[in-house]
């Protein structure tokens, strides 16, 4: 949503070269990839091929390399413009389009580990994950505890979660949402999810398809 095809393409590109399928042409490579045995696409030779999983911790602590998690990739012919520049697009629908933004409130919570084995027992150790995380996006000295502090009355299990959940999906999806609403013909809706079922499941990644459509509690 932040970033072009162009930039998207040059932060996959890193699986050609993991891969060793730096060829000149695209068919090149292409048939390079598709000549490669299946286990060469593992974290144990190297091919990171899964970067997708840093949508779901710290911004950069897997490394600027991995900062394309979460992007929309977008066809320069089919869709030229990125969400956010909808307004500005060449195109325009002929009747009203409904468009829905939405996101659960824990993206990232892992609640096949974290209920039995919690990353966090005190604010203390949170604070201690967080400084050198924040050092790495601000200058801020307090922007720990101003952080914490938007969470009152949660626990550090929780505050990380909302809080990492916020800076990858929440917060840049609302203003995508902004942006989209300023173009001509489109009805944006925000759908931001917290519902929690009665076993006390957070709104984690995938919980809507579960809430909405499968569990009913």
């Amino acid at each position: 949503m932040r970033f072009t095809h162009e930039k998207g393409n040059e932060f996959q590109r890193g699986i050609f070269e993991q891969a060793g399928c730096t060829q000149q042409t695209a068919a090149e490579r292409k048939q390079c990839l598709l000549d490669l045995p299946a286990n060469k696409f593992s974290y144990k030779q190297g091919v990171s091929v899964m970067k997708g999983a840093a949508y779901f911790e710290f911004p950069m602590s897997l490394g600027l390399d991995a900062e394309y998690a979460g992007l929309i990739m977008i066809d320069p012919t089919v869709v030229t413009v990125t969400p956010r520049n909808l307004k500005n697009a060449g195109f325009t629908p002929s009747s009203r389009l409904p468009v829905i933004v939405s996101n659960c409130a824990e993206e990232n919570y892992k609640v096949a580990v974290w209920p039995y084995s919690p990353p966090f027992s005190s604010e203390a150790e949170l604070k201690e994950k967080l400084g050198p995380q924040f050092k790495q996006i601000s200058d801020d000295e307090n922007v720990v505890e101003t952080v914490i502090a938007l969470y009152p009355d949660k626990d550090p299990v929780t505050v990380w979660s909302l809080m990492t959940c916020d800076m990858r999906s929440t917060c840049p999806s609302n203003d995508v949402a902004e942006d989209m609403s300023t173009a001509t013909n489109r009805d944006i809706y925000r759908l931001y999810v917290t519902h929690r079922s009665s076993f006390g499941i957070p709104a984690f990644h995938g919980y809507d398809s579960w809430a909405f459509f499968w569990l009913r509690h």
